[in-house]
């Protein structure tokens, strides 16, 4: 190995190390306020830990692509836009039992509105990594694959526990578990029957996973402030409406995408090869 690609792996280790802390003493700092089962501590560090070292170990194994799919600059350490992918990743955990604990224990307005705060602007990286990754040209094969994983694991995780207080209906529910971790299996299949195809997001997909995001902060407030207004129930029916539309329009994107990527093989190949 190279002195160059050593000190590339010494920075992406560094990197990932401070991410895990940082979401350790997120998590100590919220069990100096409510109080915690022993259990329950070690259960949420031990995910944590496990979702960083995974995040590592596929970062060192696929380092090389840690250079800007444009230009080919290569890029020696984690980017900032990359960093705030990782980030949003591995605080998933932390951000669910968070929530979780804190309706079990009905703990006061203040602790609920710091940790609305603090999943709103762990779910604002999302806004935030695409932006800057393109502001600074640094558009990443790592960060096309990890910012997708990211939103899985959010939406995902807050659907299940949103669904789980029935603030979500069946075929809504239905229709984003369709959308989101379907067809990341599905991308999982296609890389293990090695079917080429390109990793780029839609104004579509971007349209949905904000849409998304901006649904389940909604509910996420209703739940967590008791909010049981006729005017913000109406609000949130057309919402999920307007959601389901949306999501209908994306799964249809999909679908023609992966149509298109098992017709046209040998042009995705080309294009692909094409790319620094």
């Amino acid at each position: 190995m190279s002195t160059k690609l050593k000190n590339k792996s010494r920075n992406i280790t560094a990197a990932v190390i401070f991410i895990w802390l940082f979401g350790i003493l997120c998590f100590t700092i919220f069990s100096r306020f409510v109080p915690l089962l022993l259990s329950d501590i070690v259960f949420v560090i031990l995910i944590e830990t496990i979702l960083c070292i995974v995040i590592l170990t596929f970062f060192l194994i696929k380092i090389d692509w840690f250079k800007d799919m444009h230009t080919g600059k290569e890029i020696h350490c984690l980017n900032i836009s990359n960093t705030l992918s990782s980030l949003r990743f591995t605080q998933v955990p932390i951000l669910v039992a968070m929530f979780h604990i804190t309706l079990i224990r009905k703990d006061d307005f203040m602790i609920k509105l710091a940790i609305l705060i603090f999943i709103g602007l762990v779910w604002a990286t999302d806004l935030a990594d695409g932006y800057l990754a393109r502001k600074l040209g640094e558009v990443t094969r790592i960060g096309t694959i990890i910012d997708p994983v990211g939103d899985f694991l959010m939406i995902t995780s807050f659907t299940l526990l949103l669904f789980n207080h029935h603030l979500i209906s069946n075929w809504l529910f239905g229709l984003i578990i369709f959308r989101i971790p379907f067809f990341f299996l599905v991308m999982i299949l296609l890389n293990a029957l090695k079917i080429k195809y390109l990793i780029k997001t839609s104004k579509i997909g971007r349209t949905t996973i904000f849409y998304l995001s901006f649904f389940i902060g909604f509910n996420i407030i209703k739940l967590f402030f008791h909010i049981n207004q006729s005017w913000y129930d109406s609000f949130l029916l057309i919402l999920q409406v307007c959601c389901a539309v949306i999501l209908i329009v994306s799964i249809i994107e999909k679908f023609y995408l992966l149509y298109y990527y098992l017709t046209h093989q040998q042009e995705v190949a080309e294009i692909i090869k094409k790319q620094p």
